[in-house]
This record gives C-alpha cells, sequence and structure tokens, in this order.
C-alpha cells in the first residue's frame, strides 16, 4: 500500500463520488477511451491485412466458432491492456493525502511487469495465440503502433489525470462562482 503523506495538506478530501471533480476524471477518461478505441478501429480498417469479420463470417459460422481471432477483436484486447494500465496508475494518485505511487514499489513492480507483459503480447503475438485468440495475422508494423499507441494513451492519460483535469476543474469553479 502506498503510505501517507508526510505533510498535512489543508484540503479537504471529497466527501461525495459524484462529485465535480470525481465526475470529471471519470467521464474525460470515458471520452478518452471512446475516441482513441474509435482511432485505433479506424486506423485497422486502413490496414492491407485488414479483412474485417464480416469478410470471414462464413468461415465464422461453418466452423460455429467465435470471432475471437479477428483484427477487430485482437486490436480492441491488446490496446485495451494499455488503457487498463492507465487508468491503474491515474487513480491510483493519492496526493496530497497520500505519497506519490511511484514510492509503493510492489506497485511498481507489478505495474512494470505487466507494461512488459502487454509489450510482449503486441510484438510476438504468436506466443500468445493459444491463450487469447490474437489474430497473427496482424502485421509487425500494425502490432508495433499498438504497443506504441498503448504507451501514448498511458502518457496522454496522466497528463489529463494530473494537468488537464486541474485546469478544467478550476475554470469551472470559477464559472459557478461568477453565475
Amino acid at each position: 500500500m502506498t503510505s501517507a503523506s508526510n505533510k498535512l495538506s489543508m484540503q479537504i478530501p471529497d466527501q461525495s463520488l459524484i462529485s465535480l471533480k470525481n465526475m470529471l476524471s471519470l467521464g474525460g477518461h470515458t471520452l478518452l477511451n471512446i475516441i482513441t478505441q474509435l482511432v485505433i478501429l479506424y486506423l485497422l480498417s486502413k490496414q492491407s491485412f485488414f479483412e474485417g469479420i464480416e469478410a470471414n463470417k462464413n468461415f465464422y459460422e461453418k466452423e460455429d466458432i467465435m470471432t475471437w481471432n479477428s483484427s477487430e477483436v485482437s486490436t480492441l484486447f491488446l490496446f485495451s491492456n494499455f488503457i487498463y494500465l492507465a487508468l491503474s496508475i491515474c487513480y491510483s494518485d493519492g496526493k496530497p493525502f497520500k505519497n506519490n505511487f511511484y514510492t509503493n514499489k510492489l506497485f511498481i513492480c507489478n505495474f512494470m511487469v505487466l507494461l512488459a507483459y502487454c509489450i510482449q503480447m503486441c510484438l510476438v503475438p504468436s506466443l500468445n495465440y493459444y491463450y487469447f485468440y490474437i489474430n497473427t495475422s496482424m502485421s509487425f508494423s500494425w502490432c508495433s503502433f499498438m504497443c506504441i499507441a498503448g504507451l501514448g494513451y498511458i502518457l496522454l492519460s496522466y497528463f489529463y489525470e494530473n494537468t488537464l483535469l486541474g485546469i478544467i476543474y478550476t475554470a469551472l469553479q470559477k464559472k459557478t462562482k461568477k453565475e
């Protein structure tokens, strides 16, 4: 567990889970997730190897299997792993009441192991085929892009949570005080 901060803060913790700041955080991350997943799916549809679920519909019906091995499902699965890691970092930051998340050695070790595993799943999907049904026909350049996009998403969501959220929250508070 992350220990309590060494300095006392004058700030009072939110009393409600549905406070403005919590809702801005949750809403912003939800919007960020939707937008990035739609962009990823759009970029996937432009790839040369992409066939889509509908192109293989007869195969899936004939073989009586789900569409687990499609490019869409594999892409969203691989990218969503990075989303989960990003949110674990964003929601583990307990300032000013707790120390920074990076002081928690167990959390950081777990995060690094899971991050390495997510990168490995992107760059060498054939090692995971039997466990997760990842489409191994996706090009290496696409898988590399997925890895870079996932790492970028982690940085983007951390930036939103620790920079933009404060700016938006302050601006909305000033606006409501004027009214």
